[in-house]
């Protein structure tokens, strides 16, 4: 459809021709961007996209085919009119140089039957006008140089006539190719087979509309582009977010593993400890490490993507503020379909589409009658646009339903989770108490791994802090995907 709508751009273009070239961009100077928002972000990105310089280029295009459009069909009808009011000029002269001749013909009959056409032409003299008094009165009273000035007059003024008459015809035959050309470029363009031929206003109507349409589709699009632009760059936002957390996550559990190691050192220093103990604490210590390394490599790649996204130097250096979206003022379901069904592209589209399918059906019908087969086509095209739009309305009210369950899915998921952390640290806090005061029972999470006889031990305590940095970890994970899913309804229901 898409593509369809696109190609109609070829009618707006018919009458002239445009040339453009883009201007190359500036050369982005490296300069660190400290503590940026996501808004500020989003401007950056605005600002250095090549793809939205690139789209709002063809905004500025398809803007001025429009204006140009406009301006050519209301200069085609301007001289539709004029050569109407021509026309009409026309056979009113031609009627007025039937009564000339008429009277010529007379004055000549007069004169030729006269005895003295000399006496005759002064008595007749305030009838008739000085130019014709003077040449015939120049002729004396020769009957045959009298008749040949009035039949050499006569002839004059079907010369003149006739010259009229192929101008008009010319300007009549200029206009009414034009109009042929363009109903082919219009048929082309609506995929119509039949031949089909519209009259001028019908087919300036038509390239108006289009030229109308396909400005405000272009719009829209451009709109849409900068928001799919402002979603790739919250997605990479929120993942530095993300990762930034998960290495804050693995800092805290390094951190806790070398307290515990410390902790056990010193007791084994002591002889109160084993050194199997000293050894699993310091495999612990080691192995955070290396989790630590990668979450801090994997928050450098997501710094890149953004940095890329950004078109920003991929050496520059960034920082961003914290961010967390609430789906408290977010648009209900109800109010989001509504919302949807008028802004997506994908409905804006199929309803362009519709209204020139509609409007061509209605011009066919003004000049075919509904059992010819141009008449039956346009029918069946407005008919076929009709049926898109319902499908595309389906499509995009699913996609938002699909949406808002998944808002409010991971919205529920991190109410769940979130408390869950100061569970997991207090769980680590027991662990610690009993394997430092000796205690050997085994807990409710040792049972549910089938490990009671680790109770009291350093495993125990390794497995509690392994525990928690898993859910500190999970509770990063689903805030992210709360994010994103808060983005991507208010993305579905065309909120741009």
């Amino acid at each position: 459809m898409k593509k369809k709508i696109c190609s109609i751009l070829a009618v707006v273009l018919f009458f002239t021709s445009l040339l453009l070239s883009y201007a190359e961009g500036e050369t982005i100077v490296a300069k660190n961007y400290d503590n940026y928002t996501l808004d500020e972000c989003i401007n950056v990105a605005m600002e250095n996209n090549l793809t939205i310089k690139q789209i709002r280029q063809e905004l500025k295009i398809s803007e001025f085919n429009k204006k140009r459009t406009n301006k050519n069909t209301k200069k085609i009808l301007d001289n539709d009119d004029t050569l109407s009011d021509k026309w009409n000029s026309y056979y009113k002269g031609k009627k007025e140089a039937e009564g000339i001749k008429k009277n010529l013909d007379g004055l000549n009959q007069a004169l030729q039957s006269s005895d003295d056409p000399t006496k005759t032409l002064e008595d007749i003299k305030n009838t008739i006008d000085e130019d014709t008094y003077r040449l015939l009165k120049s002729k004396g009273n020769d009957k045959t140089a009298i008749n040949q000035a009035i039949e050499g007059m006569k002839k004059e003024i079907d010369n003149q006539s006739q010259q009229a008459l192929d101008r008009l015809q010319a300007g009549k035959q200029e206009l009414d190719d034009a109009n042929k050309e363009a109903n082919s470029v219009l048929s082309m363009n609506l995929g119509i087979t039949t031949n089909v031929k519209l009259g001028i206003k019908s087919t300036t109507e038509l390239m108006d509309v289009i030229a109308d349409i396909t400005y405000d589709i272009t719009k829209a699009g451009y709109e849409i582009s900068k928001k799919q632009i402002a979603m790739l760059v919250e997605k990479n936002y929120y993942e530095v977010l993300k990762m930034k957390k998960i290495a804050n996550v693995k800092q805290k559990s390094l951190d806790r593993a070398n307290g515990q190691f410390e902790i056990i050192k010193n007791a084994y220093d002591e002889g109160l400890r084993a050194k199997d103990d000293l050894l699993l604490a310091k495999s612990q210590v080691e192995l955070m490490k290396a989790d630590l390394e990668k979450a801090i490599s994997d928050e450098k790649n997501a710094k890149i993507d953004l940095k890329n996204t950004l078109n920003i130097p991929l050496d520059a250096n960034i920082t961003i503020a914290e961010v967390n979206l609430s789906a408290e003022n977010i648009p209900s379901l109800e109010d989001g379909i509504k919302q949807g069904l008028e802004k997506r592209l994908e409905i804006q589209q199929a309803m362009g589409q519709y209204i020139i399918d509609s409007l061509n059906h209605e011009l066919t019908a003004r000049t075919y009658p509904d059992i010819t087969n141009q008449y039956k086509e346009a029918l069946y095209k407005k008919e076929y646009s009709n049926i898109n739009l319902e499908i595309q309305k389906k499509e995009v009210e699913a996609d938002i339903r699909k949406s808002y369950e998944t808002m409010v899915a991971t919205g529920k998921m991190y109410e769940h989770v979130r408390n869950s952390v100061e569970q997991m640290q207090a769980n680590l806090q027991i662990a610690t108490y009993r394997y430092n005061e000796g205690i050997g029972y085994g807990s409710s999470s040792l049972k549910s791994i089938n490990s009671e006889e680790l109770g009291g031990t350093i495993m125990e305590v390794l497995s509690a802090s392994e525990k928690l940095a898993e859910v500190e970890e999970k509770v990063v994970e689903i805030e992210h995907a709360k994010n994103l899913s808060i983005t991507k309804y208010l993305n579905s229901i065309g909120q741009y």
